[in-house]
């Protein structure tokens, strides 16, 4: 072991921590960011940073902001990204991107302020809850690509700033009240809009059971967001580094149901020349949404009960018995009571 690489990583970690400590005797703003970006670029080799707090994602919207080492036509790109690009996905998505090259990234290389300045390696995170949300951008890695210890500054970084962050826009662009908020502080990547009392409760009931590995069952009319629900449910479980499988019960035939869910042996019937995995096994691991689930057939729901009491099940023509780790949410528009009625 390399003692002397050890020692000296974790004096730099140490004094990175009391840095980000010395953040919060900003006395202002402007100071604020400005020694913030400043550290930042400095541990993470970045040649250009642009910081700023507030704008909710929008380019009209008032923020404040700090850049190193952009020019004029530098900052006008990288303000041009708010609205499209590698900022807004860090904004609408609520996570970390990372590139070596925006210009050969099919995300981005399209994007005309990318060509323009043949933006390379890039790294962008978002900062604090929207809607004064803030956002941090690193460009040009000294190595090629920011690598993974340098992932590990900027979310140490993100996650001790966002405090003083969420202080300062609250100050400088005051909201009016809004009952979510507390919840959507538990769920950062939650894809649900809106500051209403309905919401808060639902997204309170949401960062509750979201860390619990139970089933869930959403129910509510067509075009309310119970998608949108189920994958905030995964996003913010155990489970949000494995797969979220969709099925749309309504759309499998009944014929079909058992094979699409379970999978197929080869040689089961005449058209299965090869193993097939199901939905199930597709999901292992991770999380599977059962949408509509009360378009399922009784033949078919005798089935799926025997799988939902056991998680085992076997693949169509297979006599084997395999064992699903998986967690079910499954939502529906119907009213399931008076159906069993």
């Amino acid at each position: 072991m390399d003692h002397g690489g050890t020692l000296e990583s974790l004096e730099q970690e140490r004094d990175f921590y009391l840095a980000l400590l010395d953040l919060h005797h900003a006395e202002d703003a402007s100071a604020f960011l400005e020694r913030a970006l400043a550290l930042i670029v400095r541990v993470s080799g970045a040649r250009h940073g642009y910081l700023s707090l507030g704008g909710g994602g929008q380019v009209d919207s008032p923020r404040v902001s700090s850049t190193l080492q952009l020019s004029p036509e530098g900052v006008d790109a990288v303000q041009r990204l708010i609205s499209t690009g590698i900022i807004a996905e860090a904004l609408s998505t609520g996570r970390m991107i990372q590139t070596s090259s925006a210009l050969e990234d099919p995300r981005f290389g399209e994007q005309e302020s990318v060509r323009k300045n043949a933006i390379q390696a890039v790294l962008c995170a978002p900062i604090g809850i929207p809607p004064n949300q803030g956002v941090l951008y690193l460009q040009g890695a000294q190595r090629g690509r920011f690598d993974a210890r340098v992932e590990h500054w900027v979310e140490l970084f993100v996650r001790q700033v966002s405090p003083i962050a969420g202080r300062i826009c609250q100050s400088l662009f005051p909201l009016p009240d809004d009952p979510t908020l507390p919840y959507r502080a538990r769920l950062p990547h939650a894809e649900l809009r809106g500051r209403s009392q309905a919401m808060a409760r639902l997204l309170e009931q949401v960062s509750c059971v979201a860390p619990l590995d139970v089933d869930v069952l959403l129910t509510g009319p067509t075009g309310t967001g119970k998608t949108a629900v189920a994958r905030t449910i995964w996003q913010h479980s155990a489970r949000a580094d494995r797969a979220f499988v969709e099925v749309n019960c309504a759309t499998i035939p009944e014929l079909l149901f058992e094979a699409e869910m379970f999978g197929v042996r080869r040689g089961s019937h005449s058209t299965a020349h090869e193993d097939r995995e199901g939905k199930i096994g597709a999901a292992q691991g991770g999380t599977l949404f059962l949408d509509e689930i009360a378009e399922i057939s009784l033949t078919a729901q005798a089935k799926l009960l025997q799988f939902l009491q056991s998680r085992n099940y076997s693949r169509l023509g297979s006599p084997d018995v395999e064992h699903a780790n998986v967690r079910i949410v499954a939502a529906t528009n119907r009213d399931l009571i008076q159906l069993v009625r």
